[in-house]
C-alpha cells in the first residue's frame, strides 16, 4: 500500500503540474483556481509557446478544458490502482486528441514540455524528502527528545497533517482560518509533550524553517526574473 500512495503521489504531484505547466502564474496562487480558469491560462500559454492561430487555439482549449475537469476530479480522489489506471489512461487519450489538432513539431515540442515537467515532478518530490529528512533530524537532535517523546510528536505531527491536507481539499475560503485552528491546537499539543526547554528550541526550529522557505521562494523568483 506504501508504494502505491508513493506512486499516487507522484501522480497526483504531476497532474497539478500537467494543468499548470504553462501558466505563468505561481502554483501556489492557482490551488483554489476552477479548472476553467486553469484551462484558460493554460491554453494561453501553449498558444504563446506552440504558435498557434485562432482555430487551433479553439481546438485546444476545448480538449484542456474536458481533460483539466478530469484531472481535478481525479486529483480529489483517494489512491487506488484504479485510479492510476484511469489517469494514465487520461493522458494516453489526451496526447492522441492533442496530436489531431498540432502538426508534428507542434506536437513533439508539446511531449517535450510534457517530459520536462515530469523531471520537475520527480525533482521537486527529491528535494521535498530530503528537506524533510533533515528536518526531522534537526529536531531529534536539537531537542534531545527520548523515544516516547518521539513517538508521539510524530503521531502528532502526522495526525495534524492528514486534519490539514484534508482541509486544503475543500478548496474553501474559509479554509485558511481552520487551517490556523488546526496549527494552533497542534502547537498547544506539542507543547504539552515538551518540556520548556525543547519547546522554545521546536520554536527556533519552525522560525529557521520559515526562514528557509521564504530564501527559497525568492530565489525561485529571481530565477524566473
Amino acid at each position: 500500500m506504501k508504494t502505491l500512495v508513493s506512486k499516487f503521489g507522484l501522480l497526483i504531484l504531476w497532474i497539478f503540474l500537467v494543468c499548470t505547466s504553462y501558466v505563468k502564474a505561481q502554483p501556489e496562487k492557482l490551488k483554489n483556481a476552477s479548472y476553467k480558469k486553469i484551462a484558460e491560462l493554460q491554453t494561453q500559454r501553449q498558444v504563446e509557446i506552440l504558435k498557434l492561430n485562432k482555430e487551433k487555439a479553439e481546438q485546444l482549449k476545448s480538449v484542456n478544458l474536458r481533460y483539466t475537469k478530469a484531472l481535478e476530479e481525479l486529483r480529489d480522489k483517494s489512491p487506488s490502482r484504479k485510479k492510476i489506471e484511469k489517469f494514465k489512461t487520461l493522458n494516453t487519450t489526451q496526447n492522441e486528441e492533442v496530436r489531431e489538432i498540432l502538426n508534428e513539431k507542434q506536437f513533439q515540442a508539446y511531449l517535450a514540455l510534457k517530459a520536462k515537467n515530469r523531471k520537475r515532478v520527480r525533482d521537486r518530490m527529491i528535494e521535498n524528502r530530503k528537506q524533510i529528512k533533515e528536518n526531522r533530524n534537526a529536531e531529534i537532535e536539537k531537542l534531545e527528545l527520548d523515544k516516547g517523546q518521539l513517538k508521539e510528536l510524530r503521531e502528532t505531527k502526522k495526525r495534524f497533517a492528514e486534519m490539514k491536507k484534508e482541509i486544503r481539499a475543500q478548496r474553501l475560503k474559509e479554509a485558511r482560518e481552520e487551517i490556523k485552528n488546526v496549527k494552533e491546537q497542534e502547537e498547544e499539543e506539542i507543547k504539552s509533550i515538551l518540556n520548556e526547554q525543547q519547546y522554545r528550541a521546536h520554536l527556533e526550529l519552525v522560525e529557521e524553517r520559515r526562514k528557509q522557505l521564504e530564501k527559497r521562494v525568492k530565489e525561485k523568483r529571481s530565477r524566473r526574473n
